[in-house]
């Protein structure tokens, strides 16, 4: 019945918590489970691995969890692994386990451009394009303008497929008050110019019902 530290659980009907253990941005701390073989770095029955190439976000969108919970981090709001320390960890899964694709599940995978240019040109160096499809969980319409073509072609050339972006509303309003850092206007331009590279694959998401939210 004693509380531990960083977890909540139910006890003969009673919540017992533990106290709040806080975050941490010393990455030393934050190894994968699986490194440990705790957990398997699956997910859909064992053809995709997980890997996260950096922590946190710095970004305020009104419906995510994410600013409430690094509030409590004082200083940076993000920070991203070594470029060697990434290629090693893919090696160490390319050594270990059967898959075909690995997705990054950052919570934003593209703050810091010349550090995951260098990891793509290493990706492509080591020979992981002919081996595996790469997805990114964690990208923005903004990380897309800041990239010129060059980048572009060097996230085609790398099998970059899947990449996961919150589009969220057609409305500026809407946007707005999500705080969403971005326009319309920039994310049909940002569209269209992915159209000229027709391996990447931009997933958007978007949320309806939000609160003031109208059907038009």
């Amino acid at each position: 019945n004693e509380p531990i530290d960083g977890a909540t659980f139910k006890r003969d009907d009673f919540l017992v918590r533990g106290a709040d253990v806080g975050l941490s941005l010393d990455l030393e701390q934050l190894e994968s489970p699986y490194l440990t073989g705790l957990m398997d770095p699956f997910l859909g029955g064992g053809f995709m691995a997980t890997l996260q190439t950096s922590r946190f976000c710095p970004y305020q969108c009104t419906f995510c969890v994410s600013p409430l919970m690094y509030k409590k981090i004082n200083g940076k709001k993000w920070v991203g692994y070594g470029v060697d320390e990434i290629l090693e960890h893919i090696s160490y899964l390319a050594g270990r386990f059967e898959f075909t694709r690995i997705q990054v599940y950052d919570d934003e995978s593209f703050i810091n451009l010349e550090m995951m240019r260098e990891v793509l040109e290493g990706w492509i160096e080591r020979g992981y394009h002919n081996r595996f499809k790469l997805d990114f969980r964690g990208m923005r319409f903004n990380d897309v303008a800041r990239m010129d073509d060059d980048y572009l072609q060097l996230m085609s050339d790398a099998g970059v497929e899947y990449m996961f972006m919150g589009l969220e509303s057609g409305s500026p309003r809407m946007l707005k008050a999500m705080k969403k850092s971005f326009k319309v206007e920039s994310a049909i331009a940002v569209n269209q110019r992915m159209a000229k590279f027709p391996k990447l694959k931009p997933h958007y998401n978007f949320f309806c019902g939000c609160p003031g939210e109208t059907y038009e």
